[in-house]
């Protein structure tokens, strides 16, 4: 092989190291998700003692930019929640030691991504939850799981503007499947 060859092979193989390191080492943002509400589920979960625990199961790096606590993406989904169950009474718990008790529904929420990130001249926004449910209503306890993802992309038209933008949409596609796991899976 000549060395105009091995010099040529060697700049596109360190090329492409470099453009895989550069993916990984992109900034993620996180910002407040905006005010979501649901349409009335008023039918689901009627007269049902809901306990509704939050976690924050995120694994963040140092290049993590957040422009929100933890606490204000949980109190969303927590609003989320009752405003599509409006005929339940949730009451949050902090810890998975409240464990819930027979005749009540436990809900266990834990954020495993919510973030927006810039790579290759575009927004991704991320919001994924692992879901478990027991309900504890009948005879025996019902339990269910589910994984949520919500991911929307857009161009760099707005720079943060069209990262805070995504993340949200992706926030809305999240509860949106967040919601229709909790129906069906407490009918």
């Amino acid at each position: 092989m000549k060395a105009s060859s091995l010099f040529l092979a060697a700049l596109v193989g360190s090329s492409f190291c470099l453009a895989g390191l550069q993916a990984v080492a992109q900034k993620q943002y996180m910002w407040c998700p905006d005010v979501v509400t649901s349409a009335p589920r008023a039918e689901k979960l009627r007269g049902a003692a809901v306990d509704l625990l939050i976690v924050d199961g995120r694994v963040q790096g140092s290049k993590t930019k957040s422009k929100c606590e933890f606490r204000d993406v949980a109190n969303s989904i927590a609003a989320l929640v009752q405003s599509a169950f409006p005929s339940a009474t949730i009451s949050h718990v902090l810890s998975t030691t409240q464990t819930s008790q027979e005749g009540r529904v436990f809900i266990e929420i834990t954020v495993t991504g919510y973030h927006a990130s810039f790579v290759s001249a575009k927004w991704t926004g991320t919001t994924t939850y692992s879901v478990s449910i027991k309900d504890m209503r009948l005879d025996h306890t019902k339990s269910n799981q589910h994984s949520v993802t919500g991911e929307k992309s857009a161009g760099n038209v707005g720079g943060m503007a069209s990262g805070k933008k995504v993340l949200n949409l992706s926030f809305v596609e999240a509860g949106r499947e967040l919601l229709d796991f909790i129906s069906s899976s407490t009918e």
